[in-house]
């Protein structure tokens, strides 16, 4: 994980410069995959997606590195305390983390494929929107943005996702570059979510919340004008995508900032 922290302060340095990429073409590049958003039975803070993680390389061949045992404290819902490594009951691959401050909390703790960390404000009300927050997911299906019935667009996650992502009509996607987090090399892009009607919209955001989001995918859902960090690594299986979400570049660059020490702290129990 050499490097990360010099890497990812450069990154935030030219976020806004990079943000203003995604307002061009589309560009259409190299393989990804499972992007992440909340499910259906989650709160709005946690209609979400993917991404940014520790250890930044620029090697896309670097072989992983033998990580330490995956061990720590149970992780359960709830705020989550500075300085105590938690470890992921149910997640898989088992994933283990150290926050810095207790502004954290662990949801979907329950789920095999779906891990969120919410950014949350003490003492006070915090900015409007949903709350920032950094994601874990492993995806295995999306819908086809061409195909207009929502059941019959149901296809496997393509192995290439960025591009895929990039071809969308509801975002906008930068190019990616290759990233390594945990000592697992992947890839990693910034989205912008953008549409006047959705390929597919998402029936909980609007029943539940009078917002309309895109549906990408079975748990794919995603608010217009969000902004989101993504990092997809390449694991056995579903590729494992990280992700931070906000809703805007500053919030997003803010949430980078805070978010980068647990992705540092990160391990993952590859088999």
């Amino acid at each position: 994980m050499t490097g990360f922290v010099d890497s990812l302060r450069d990154e935030l340095v030219s976020a806004a410069e990079r943000e203003q990429e995604l307002t061009g073409p589309r560009l259409h590049l190299p393989p990804l995959r499972p992007l992440v958003l909340a499910t259906a039975g989650v709160a709005l803070t946690a209609i979400l997606l993917i991404a940014i993680a520790g250890g930044l390389s620029r090697d896309p061949d670097e072989r992983p590195v033998v990580q330490p045992p995956v061990v720590g404290r149970d992780l359960f819902g709830g705020t989550l305390f500075p300085d105590e490594r938690y470890r992921t009951r149910s997640f898989l691959p088992a994933l283990s983390f150290v926050v810095t401050d207790d502004n954290w909390e662990a949801r979907e703790t329950e789920s095999s494929d779906l891990l969120t960390l919410t950014r949350v404000t003490r003492g006070g009300p915090g900015p409007p929107g949903p709350q920032p927050t950094l994601v874990f997911q492993r995806i295995g299906e999306v819908y086809d943005p061409g195909v207009r019935r929502r059941e019959a667009a149901r296809i496997p996650a393509p192995a290439d996702l960025h591009a895929w992502l990039a071809r969308h009509p509801d975002l906008r996607v930068s190019r990616s570059e290759p990233v390594t987090v945990a000592g697992v090399p992947g890839t990693g892009f910034l989205a912008e979510v953008r549409f006047t009607r959705p390929a597919h919209s998402d029936p909980f955001c609007r029943e539940n919340f009078r917002r309309t989001c895109t549906f990408l995918g079975p748990e794919l859902s995603l608010l217009d004008d969000m902004r989101l960090h993504v990092i997809q690594l390449r694991i056995k299986g579903d590729p494992l995508v990280i992700a931070t979400v906000a809703s805007s570049p500053h919030r997003l660059a803010a949430l980078d900032r805070v978010a980068a020490p647990v992705l540092d702290s990160l391990r993952i129990d590859i088999p």
